[in-house]
């Protein structure tokens, strides 16, 4: 399976390289190199390895190691469904060891934080996602905390930009989302939400920030390792591209997800790959209105993964490529620690 890995990761970076005109081209071969890593998976690891049916309620838990960064819930069963189908959620974790016996719970945060960092203003769906996440869990007056930057505009004046208006009763930062601000507040949240952009640079990846003088910049993973313990024991969103691509079957999860559950979260939500607005804007959507509606994190993550397969499905497509292919719908990943 490392050669499929390689020839896939390949496709994947040739296609974030590729020029404008030859774009089209470089993503159907990247979709034609997930096909062909799919296939490799589901009959060589999925497919031999599980039932013939799986119980309804089940989730499937994998330790990373080798499999770190592989998009093992769009793998097939013998029966057709994508293991996302047929399992209530499909979760990483770097090691058995730090399962709990315990069932995941979810209770409405106290002090959840939300962040939305769009300095160019080139996300267009990113405060309203955010928007969202607060109506469904995050409306409880000053124990909610939000930072936002949409262009020039932060704070209450960011949203406004995007014609949004949040509850009054809200704390809103009127100041622009810097990694000093992140690593002050971030400890003492029991829910973090991030919008924007991931990043990343030389062998280490972070969420796009701002610097002091308002420019762009990355809280990177060793500025979230550097951070007090998380004593909220909060559950992480992370709504930004390749935040949780560092395995790519190596044997080490190390990424801007897993360096959070590293400092103390216990659910981490991050992608593996580049994430299209439209899908972002859904899963974000299902994954709160699940919490909100009591599922816990991890039932949450499967539904809204299977929402937004369904919603792809809707669409048609002018490319070679499926609107419903997973490149476009299964991005979308978790890890959880104890």
């Amino acid at each position: 399976a490392r050669v499929w890995v390689d020839q896939w990761s390949s496709a994947y970076f040739e296609y974030l390289q590729a020029p404008a005109l030859e774009k089209d081209e470089a993503r159907a071969q990247w979709a034609k190199q997930t096909d062909d890593l799919l296939t490799e998976l589901s009959q060589n690891l999925i497919q031999p390895c599980l039932p013939a049916e799986i119980v309804p309620g089940t989730e499937l838990i994998v330790v990373a190691g080798r499999l770190a960064g592989l998009p093992l819930h769009a793998t097939t069963l013998t029966d057709g469904r994508y293991a996302a189908e047929a399992f209530d959620s499909v979760t990483f974790c770097p090691n058995i060891s730090v399962l709990s016996p315990d069932i995941l719970s979810w209770q409405k945060p106290s002090s959840p934080m939300f962040v939305v960092s769009d300095r160019e203003g080139d996300l267009i769906s990113a405060a309203r996602e955010c928007h969202v996440a607060i109506e469904k869990i995050g409306s409880n007056g000053a124990g909610t905390k939000i930072f936002a930057q949409v262009g020039p505009s932060v704070g209450r004046a960011a949203f406004s930009a995007r014609g949004i208006t949040l509850p009054a009763d809200v704390d809103v930062i009127e100041s622009a989302p810097t990694p000093e601000r992140l690593a002050e507040f971030i400890p003492g949240a029991d829910h973090f939400f991030y919008s924007g952009h991931g990043a990343r640079r030389a062998d280490e990846s972070g969420l796009v920030v701002v610097d002091s003088n308002g420019e762009p910049t990355m809280f990177s993973e060793n500025d979230i390792l550097s951070m007090h313990v998380l004593r909220g024991r909060p559950i992480v969103v992370l709504s930004a591209c390749e935040t949780a691509m560092g395995g790519h079957g190596s044997s080490e999860l190390f990424d801007t997800a897993s360096s959070f559950l590293r400092v103390g979260a216990r659910f981490v939500v991050g992608s593996l790959w580049l994430v299209i607005e439209d899908c972002a804007t859904k899963f974000t959507a299902e994954f709160y209105g699940a919490l909100a509606s009591g599922e816990n994190p991890s039932k949450a993550l499967g539904s809204a993964v299977r929402a937004t397969r369904q919603y792809r499905s809707t669409l048609a497509s002018s490319r070679a490529i499926p609107a419903d292919h997973p490149i476009y719908w299964s991005p979308f990943m978790a890890i959880r620690g104890s």
